[in-house]
């Protein structure tokens, strides 16, 4: 497995990065590496969600708590396919629901975690994201294996678990925090006695005042 090291010093470089990757060089062979442009293509959301909270962690305090989120929003919604993992979480009690009830708890569980990352990536003191590789995973997905680099104590390991859908765009599904405990099941473990009371309605609300909470100047 070859292991790229990436300081992520911005949008720019993190874009002059894939572009390096992607195209190709004057003089080198026309065949590339299908294998190689397909790890490449799973690897340059989750790459490119790591360079906008760098630098939201730079321009924290004078983005505040709103500005962070409003900043990360975007990339956010492009990088996990929040739909697919709020219908993972939610299981028989979503699928009993209506689309509207669906629809609200996916929303409430986008905004949620958008939410948390504003209020977690609230400053900069040396961290760097690093790009280790990606690997096969259960079911047709594909890990992208990545750490954070801590200017003082241990790497912290985050695995990104990719589907790839039919219009050929990878999404991220789930995230293994140090490389194994899923992040989905931590939720759905956390939002267990609603769901099981069949209110989504009421899980909706929770998570849609939790987010509110962590916004709060």
């Amino acid at each position: 497995m070859s292991r790229v090291f990436i300081p992520l010093r911005g949008r720019g470089f993190l874009a002059g990065a894939i572009l390096c990757l992607l195209c190709p060089v004057p003089g080198a062979t026309l065949a590339a590496d299908p294998s190689k442009i397909e790890a490449a293509s799973v690897i340059a959301p989750v790459e490119q969600f790591h360079a906008v909270l760098l630098q939201v962690m730079r321009d924290a305090a004078a983005l505040g708590p709103e500005g962070r989120r409003s900043r990360i929003d975007p990339q956010a919604r492009a990088t996990f396919d929040f739909a697919r993992m709020a219908r993972l979480i939610a299981g028989p009690t979503g699928r009993a629901a209506s689309e509207a009830q669906q629809a609200r708890f996916a929303e409430a569980f986008a905004t949620l975690s958008i939410a948390t990352y504003a209020s977690r990536f609230k400053g900069w003191s040396g961290q760097s994201f690093e790009t280790l590789g990606t690997e096969s995973g259960p079911r047709g997905t594909t890990l992208v294996l990545t750490r954070i680099n801590m200017p003082q104590g241990e790497p912290v390991a985050l695995t990104y678990v990719v589907v790839t859908g039919d219009d050929g765009t990878p999404r991220v599904t789930d995230i293994l925090l140090k490389g194994s405990v899923s992040e989905l099941s931590v939720k759905r473990s956390d939002y267990a006695a609603l769901l099981q009371a069949g209110d989504l309605d009421a899980l909706s609300a929770a998570l849609e005042k939790q987010a509110q909470a962590l916004l709060a100047p």
